[in-house]
């Protein structure tokens, strides 16, 4: 009887191993229409609510949009004739929510190769399976790639061989943008593995007998000549075009990761050509009923645009910037990128601030050259300038407001500033109306004078009064001097050049306003007024001259620049804000790796594949390996990475950029007649005794005696701005001691740490997330530890991160080895139909 059970379980040992082999080396492809020459059936997007949907897109080979399968129930009749699709590609992405009934997507989705994630969910997924009562198995047991997006399996409580699958893979390796999530699926303890009876050999599968496909060309780096920047080659270590999915050619490629025209693999179309679907050049786009956007196919024109009709048919789109136009929101900003020259007239009342991005005024308006008519600006309190109309020379007045105005700027709270710096707006016909705008100094509209053709600039038109009321526009200093003093990892020290006596007087304190700038591009007017934004304040109610800036990210570059805080009330005004400055953070220790995973190659290899940290926190300059054999029973095939480190690995901000300020108004805070009073009663008491005119006094010369004063005031602001220069102590990036086993005081005085000595046995490019270790025991548990090294800084490798790994068994390698992979070659295809 026993020997009967062994005779069954070698009867099917075959199979399982043909599909091993088939998962495992390239050669195995499927069939799609691409690469058997026929034109594929392009179908638009879809959502389907029931089985009748399904045979309406039974014949597509490629959707052109996106899939959703939500909230419908299949019964075991419905099951089991349900229709299978020849779906060989999704553009957009793919969700499947609450579809009951459905154990796997192979019934549906035998053939999806590619999600390519040109528009994604929420602006974020590619793939999301979530809530699915019965869905046992995922089952797309073709898909290669997820070309743009995360995954999200979630919430399906029957769903095993989720953790069998090599989702690095399937993300090809896009891992810094996108990740994937396996939450609140069926514990994979309770679920089958994925070899077959008396298989010792543990991969990559979908589910039981159906292992996952490998990318054609994909060996690893070992075998692969050092050339090869995709790690792809052939059998004879030829290196392979990363672009081509179902080949080893670009010339002669049936699906493609960048855009196919014709057969060929391309990284953009070449006029006359235009891009389709955002997967394909096409010469005409009006043979796939879109209409051409210049080098772009569209389903419709956008807004601005009209429809061009040729022989009856409708054929192009055509800017056409020309209306009368209000902008409420981030919303209406649609279409005005293109526009050069606005043919009539512009209106922003930027009342819905919560949805308004300076950003997107910037990039809507930042072509704009030219308005016909009229600009009005009205209560828009999220504006701080007019800046983002940077390239706006003209202001034609074809068109005016009341018959008069063809610039009307009014009740504006936030405004502080117009045109750019140098830049000139001519306004060729009509006046301009300012009111109501609380921090717009009067004198910068007066410059517009020299820019109106008409007449000059009225009491009526523009108020002293209702302009800049709530700014300090009469300014004894107009510039603070700062710089930065120190730099570490997390923190920055700032000092302000000395204040002269007269302007401490006023002087309340500082705001301190800071943002990450990866370019130097930052304008301080380029804010939203209302906080909208991600400029922080650090505010201090101290003359102190120095502030540390504090919870920065390591290696990364801010912008900041300072502002006094004054009493605006008092007898005499100070207002100063300083030029952008930008500095760049101290690097730190990288954290963990987000994620590591293995694959047996042979009874003596194993391929270890990483993700890098998700805090690098610098430069990854290198991966510091090591591995050893495991003592004691390991009965788990793989371990989740060990997410372990100190404090320092984490430099997460306590602040929120919107809840950082703003400042308190300052007569509910500053109180400046107490001020004003406390100043006034130091006279009255304090009376000067009066000179005894018997008593024969040395008198000073004048110009000493001012110059005496001066100094001595000067003296003591200094001291005042200056002092408790303890409060602002940072920690400098120590150095590398030059001797071996330094004392204690040896490298206090020297600032500087003892060199780390760290194991490891292979040291590995910070480029590469792959490596093959060779020369190991079959059948064997091995403990394999990684840790990522940070360049330019002292002891900068951070906390390892642990993975066990198994190699296959002898007999297991000598049964592959015996296969003919080149008898099995033809028979692939067949597995997966």
């Amino acid at each position: 009887m026993t020997n009967n059970k062994n005779a069954n379980k070698m009867k099917y040992l075959p199979v399982y191993f043909l599909l091993f082999v088939v998962a495992g080396f390239p050669g195995a492809r499927l069939p799609c229409a691409a690469s058997q020459g026929q034109e594929p059936i392009i179908c638009k997007s879809t959502i389907i609510r029931n089985i009748h949907d399904l045979e309406k897109i039974q014949n597509c080979t490629i959707i052109a949009g996106h899939v959703k399968l939500v909230k419908f129930e299949l019964t075991p009749q419905m099951l089991a004739s349900l229709p299978s699709l020849r779906l060989e590609e999704i553009t957009d992405y793919l969700l499947v929510y609450r579809v009951h009934g459905l154990d796997s997507l192979e019934r549906i989705f035998p053939k999806l190769l590619v999600i390519r994630g040109v528009r994604l969910l929420y602006e974020k997924y590619g793939l999301v399976l979530f809530e699915n009562r019965n869905l046992e198995n995922i089952g797309l047991v073709s898909l290669l790639r997820v070309l743009r997006g995360s995954i999200r399996i979630e919430s399906n409580p029957s769903l095993c061989f989720a953790h069998t699958i090599n989702w690095v893979s399937i993300l090809g390796n896009h891992t810094k943008e996108f990740h994937y999530v396996l939450k609140n699926n069926k514990p994979p303890n309770y679920c089958p593995l994925c070899y077959g009876p008396n298989q010792e050999h543990h991969q990559q599968c979908w589910s039981l007998g159906k292992p996952q496909r490998q990318i054609l060309g994909e060996y690893n780096g070992n075998q692969c000549s050092a050339d090869c920047p995709s790690q792809k080659c052939n059998k004879k270590g030829k290196c392979c075009s990363g672009r081509c999915l179902t080949s080893c050619s670009d010339d002669n490629c049936g699906y493609c990761t960048s855009l196919i025209s014709g057969k060929k693999c391309v990284k953009d179309c070449i006029p006359p050509r235009a891009r389709a679907f955002g997967r394909q050049c096409v010469l005409d786009c009006s043979q796939y009923g879109l209409l051409r956007l210049g080098v772009h196919c569209v389903e419709k024109c956008p807004k601005m645009y009209e429809t061009i009709v040729q022989n009856g048919k409708p054929r192009s789109c055509s800017l056409s910037c020309n209306g009368n136009f209000t902008i409420k929101s981030s919303e209406d900003l649609e279409g005005f990128a293109d526009c050069t020259t606005l043919q009539g007239s512009l209106t922003l009342e930027l009342t819905d601030f919560k949805n308004t991005n300076i950003e997107d005024l910037d990039k809507a308006f930042g072509n704009l050259s030219e308005i016909t008519g009229y600009l009005k600006i009205t209560r828009s309190p999220s504006l701080v300038s007019l800046h983002f109309l940077r390239n706006l020379h003209t202001i034609g007045g074809k068109f005016l407001i009341d018959n008069l105005y063809a610039l009307y700027v009014v009740d504006n709270h936030y405004l502080e500033d117009l045109w750019n710096t140098n830049q000139r707006v001519a306004i060729s016909k009509g006046r301009i109306y300012f009111h109501l705008n609380a921090r717009l100094c009067y004198e910068k509209i007066a410059q517009l004078g020299q820019q109106l053709k008409e007449s000059n600039i009225s009491i009526a038109d523009v108020s002293r009064n209702s302009n800049g009321e709530l700014l300090s526009c009469d300014n004894v200093i107009s510039e603070l001097k700062v710089t930065t003093e120190a730099i570490n990892a997390n923190e920055a020290r700032i000092v302000i050049d000395f204040l002269p006596p007269e302007a401490l007087v006023p002087l309340i304190g500082y705001v301190y306003f800071y943002r990450e700038a990866p370019k130097r591009n930052i304008s301080k007017y380029n804010r939203h007024g209302c906080g909208q934004d991600s400029w922080f304040m650090d505010t201090t109610s101290s003359k102190q001259r120095r502030h540390v800036l504090r919870h920065l990210k390591p290696y990364t570059q801010y912008a900041y620049f300072v502002k006094t805080l004054t009493i605006t009330s008092y007898h005499y005004h100070v207002d100063a804000t300083s030029e952008i400055q930008y500095f760049r953070t101290a690097p730190g220790r990288p954290g963990p790796l987000a994620k590591i995973y293995y694959r047996p190659v042979s009874p003596t290899e194993i391929e270890i594949h990483w993700w890098p940290p998700r805090n690098p926190n610098g430069i990854i300059s290198k991966y510091l390996l090591k591995y050893d054999v495991a003592e004691g029973n390991h009965t788990s095939v793989a371990i989740p990475n060990k997410l372990f480190g100190n404090a320092d690995n984490c430099h997460c901000s306590k602040m929120d950029a919107e809840l950082s300020g703003p400042t308190p108004l300052d007569k509910d805070y500053y109180h400046p007649e107490k001020i004003v009073y406390d100043e006034g009663l130091s006279n009255f008491i304090y009376v000067s005794k009066p000179k005894n005119l018997s008593r024969v006094v040395k008198t000073e010369d004048p110009k000493e005696y001012f110059l005496r004063i001066q100094e001595e005031q000067m003296n003591n602001s200094k001291r005042e701005q200056d002092d408790r220069k303890e409060d602002f102590e940072i920690t400098t990036l120590p150095t590398l001691c030059n001797t071996s086993h330094p004392s204690t005081s040896f490298k206090q005085e020297n600032n500087c740490v003892e060199r780390e000595e760290l194991a490891y046995d292979h040291e590995i490019a910070g480029d590469r997330h792959s490596f093959t270790l060779t020369g190991l025991q079959p059948h064997t548990m091995y403990r394999v530890a990684l840790r990522a090294c940070v360049d330019g800084l002292a002891n900068g490798c951070g906390p390892e991160t642990i993975l066990w790994a198994e190699t296959v068994s002898k007999r297991l390698g000598a049964i592959l080895e015996s296969l003919k992979l080149t008898s099995l070659a033809g028979d692939t295809n067949k597995l997966f139909r």
